[in-house]
């Protein structure tokens, strides 16, 4: 988060626009059994598919775009569930994916 901050203070230029943006894309993911993943809507396409839903937080100015978080979400439908638990609970991978079934 320290590093995003200090870039997104590095793209900031006196006199230039710049903005918060949201960005929520479909990542679309191929895999016979692939944890993590679910059904979602994609609206660019007009139809279901496989993959994960991610919401990223970024500036936007005339000098770039960086990113500053970025959520993972899984829907109830028809998702993949992890075929063994994480070897630590306590991991930013595990607390991020409890996060993302929410």
């Amino acid at each position: 988060m320290e590093t995003a901050l200090q870039a997104a203070r590095a793209i900031k230029i006196a006199d230039q626009p710049c903005a918060y943006v949201l960005d929520d894309t479909i990542e679309v993911r191929h895999g016979k059994r692939m944890p993590g993943v679910s059904s979602h809507f994609d609206h660019t396409l007009g139809r279901c598919v496989m993959g994960q839903q991610v919401l990223t937080l970024g500036l936007s100015s005339s000098a770039g775009f960086v990113p500053i978080d970025s959520e993972l979400f899984i829907s109830e439908t028809r998702a993949q569930v992890l075929h063994q638990p994480f070897r630590d609970g306590r991991s930013v991978a595990a607390k991020r994916y409890r996060v993302a079934q929410q």
